[in-house]
């Protein structure tokens, strides 16, 4: 015979909460449109001479899901820390699901990333909008380790590496 367990040693408490931009944003100014159609026009012309046309597609593919992420400015969303987990808009994670985390910036807006045990995502992008860094960090590192600096994705470092080469101006955050 299952013995009962006790429902109050399984209640669900909630530990943090907070609204946020559901994603970094920022308003594109006219130096970097043309900077940026300037380049994207070399790499076409060079892909062009050399008959590449699958990249070509690619690259003009990859310019319009930019072009239309800074068009749209992002919907605010509800960040809940729990005793069971996480929850960011329509998603939650458990503890067990989540690595570490760390803080950083983009676009003037303070972000908390949190690293998951998952294939996808394999991290929470949370933003922390009117909340305080500190809060959240106090009650983040009751379940998971705080790491100072993160080690940078392949693809961070790849792009961090190309923005050195061809220095575009960034876009100029947006607060919402």
């Amino acid at each position: 015979m299952r013995e009962q367990k006790n429902p109050e040693t399984h209640e669900v408490k909630t530990l943090l909460t907070w609204s946020s931009s559901s994603r970094p944003y920022a308003k594109w100014n006219k130096r970097f449109i043309v900077s940026l159609a300037a380049l994207v026009l070399l790499i076409l012309l060079v892909l062009m001479v050399i008959q590449d046309f699958l990249p070509m597609a690619v690259v003009l593919s990859i310019v319009f899901v930019y072009a239309v992420l800074a068009t749209f400015q992002p919907e605010s969303i509800e960040h809940k820390m729990t005793t069971q987990g996480i929850s960011s808009g329509q998603h939650a994670y458990i503890w067990n699901e989540l690595h570490s985390f760390w803080f950083g910036e983009k676009y003037g807006s303070r972000i908390a990333y949190i690293q998951t045990r998952l294939r996808f995502p394999r991290e929470l992008v949370l933003l922390l909008g009117e909340q305080s860094e500190e809060e959240v960090k106090k009650t983040l590192v009751k379940f998971l380790p705080f790491r100072e600096i993160a080690e940078q994705p392949f693809f961070d470092k790849f792009a961090t590496w190309i923005s050195t080469l061809l220095p575009l101006e960034t876009p100029s955050p947006q607060k919402r």
